[in-house]
């Protein structure tokens, strides 16, 4: 609950931890492209994979994530002159405290975070049977009475008070892994494919992805026209971020998101384009089952 919380305010916390980019401001819009000539510039020039994160209100820094050599690095940019900002030299909120709150840091973190929620709803549900009276208790506060009596009765109080964040959490938190934890019914669901996991995520959220074909993709068409027809396709909503996988390829793939604000559900529309030629290759549906997921994931943020 602690490295939870503390992940709420994780952009601020970078800050903290970044004083660098505090002072970094937008003051027109930030192209797609020139962040991908930055990202070329700053990392191997042939990735596997690449996310250029759009700065927000809470980040003002633009934010590239390279996947080489196995391994992610993640550099900050200026948004105004496209220039790295001064390297970082120290982890992050959301490097250190948010996977802390769901994985430990620790191989399996994710299997015991699972069991100790499991044992936190347990203990939650059996306190609401054993206190029948629960609610009539909630407004009893004896408070010149001894003091076994008192904090009996504070006991009652705070444990009411915070039982709905509780439940909410630790349910939405068990559900968020619900194909983990629930992997073999997701192999018989799913004989035939590699990673059954994967397999669920793409029939919920209907994602595409393609092998490559060795053929070697010289320049990737213009990631701003990509963005202004995703924003006309999802009734103006700002884009994100754009997602590339194998850019460099022939058969290399962009995922533009589009995400709204001020809204529970966490929004994941997204259109996919062909690296080479810009091209729509796929606008997936959302189905029910991804809007539920969507709004689940919203309530435990």
């Amino acid at each position: 609950f602690i490295m939870g919380t503390l992940s709420v305010f994780a952009d601020e916390i970078d800050q903290w931890f970044w004083p660098q980019i505090r002072h970094v401001e937008t003051t027109q819009p930030v192209s797609l492209d020139r962040l991908y000539d930055a990202a070329i510039e700053l990392s191997d020039p042939k990735p596997a994979a690449m996310a250029l994160v759009l700065p927000t209100e809470r980040m003002p820094a633009a934010q590239i994530l390279v996947v080489k050599d196995g391994r992610r690095w993640i550099n900050l940019v200026d948004p105004e002159t496209y220039d790295e900002i001064a390297p970082i030299d120290s982890a992050s909120a959301s490097q250190v405290f948010y996977p802390m709150h769901y994985r430990l840091h620790v191989p399996g973190g994710r299997w015991i975070v699972g069991a100790t929620s499991m044992f936190l709803l347990l203990a939650l549900f059996s306190g609401i049977v054993i206190h029948k009276k629960i609610f009539v208790d909630f407004f009893t506060f004896r408070k010149g009475k001894k003091l076994p009596r008192v904090s009996l009765d504070l006991h009652n109080l705070t444990s009411v008070l915070a039982m709905p964040f509780h439940l909410a959490i630790t349910i939405t938190g068990i559900l968020i892994f619900a194909s983990l934890y629930l992997e073999r019914s997701a192999q018989a669901l799913y004989p035939e494919a590699e990673s059954a996991r994967s397999a669920v995520a793409a029939d919920i959220y209907g994602g595409y992805a393609r092998e490559q074909s060795g053929q070697t993709n010289l320049r990737v068409s213009s990631l701003d026209a990509m963005a202004i027809r995703t924003r006309l396709y999802y009734d103006g909503q700002p884009v994100a971020g754009a997602y590339l996988r194998y850019p460099h390829d022939e058969n290399g793939t962009v995922r533009l998101v589009s995400r709204g604000k001020d809204v529970v559900s966490v929004s994941n529309n997204s259109m996919f384009f062909d690296a080479d030629n810009g091209a729509v290759l796929k606008t997936p549906e959302i189905s029910a089952a991804a809007k539920s997921q969507d709004f689940i994931i919203g309530m435990h943020e």
